[in-house]
């Protein structure tokens, strides 16, 4: 090899070897997901206080998708805010804690079911919990479990999806404690 040449080379080979350090690959942005602001005002006549929702469902902050009957993935560029069983607690705390003056019950609840099913193109979620009224031994407990189908495959529309199941789970518990804890 000619010895005007293996300077040249050797900043060549160099150079190229050095890129890879100074231009990192680009990361894509990470995309954060919430549960919408719930509708609906606390209702006047009651108050349901939030103890909060332990997660069975093995979920996380990663949107997760089931893509066949036994295959999961995680998704790293879709993610929410919180783990579901924070915002499940949070919407429903929007939802239903109230300042009434009238009867005051306490929930406590587990997230059972929070899955994204591309294979079937459905979001569901289950929750089972249990209603306490305060200075009272009486308590109810209920399973809630709502699908939905999706119109299209994508982290807005799964949102959109959980974001309809909350409400569905947040009527059903203020229809229990104005109707059935008595």
């Amino acid at each position: 090899m000619n010895i005007k040449l293996k300077p040249v080379l050797t900043f060549l080979g160099l150079s190229i070897m050095l890129s890879g350090c100074l231009f990192p690959a680009s990361q894509s942005a990470i995309n954060y997901y919430d549960l919408d602001t719930p509708q609906t005002a606390p209702s006047p006549e009651v108050r349901i206080i939030i103890e909060g929702f332990e997660n069975l469902a093995g979920c996380s902050d990663k949107m997760r998708y089931r893509i066949d009957r036994n295959r999961q993935v995680f998704d790293e560029q879709n993610k929410w805010i919180q783990s579901p069983e924070e915002m499940l607690s949070r919407y429903l705390s929007a939802s239903l804690t109230g300042n009434a003056s009238g009867k005051s019950y306490r929930l406590r609840g587990k997230l059972e079911v929070f899955e994204i099913d591309l294979h079937n193109e459905t979001v569901s979620m289950q929750c089972s919990f249990t209603i306490f009224q305060d200075g009272s031994d009486l308590k109810l407990s209920q399973t809630y479990r709502k699908t939905i189908e999706l119109k299209k495959k994508s982290p807005q529309e799964f949102a959109e999806a959980f974001s309809a199941a909350a409400a569905g789970l947040a009527e059903e518990i203020k229809k229990i404690s104005l109707n059935s804890i008595k």
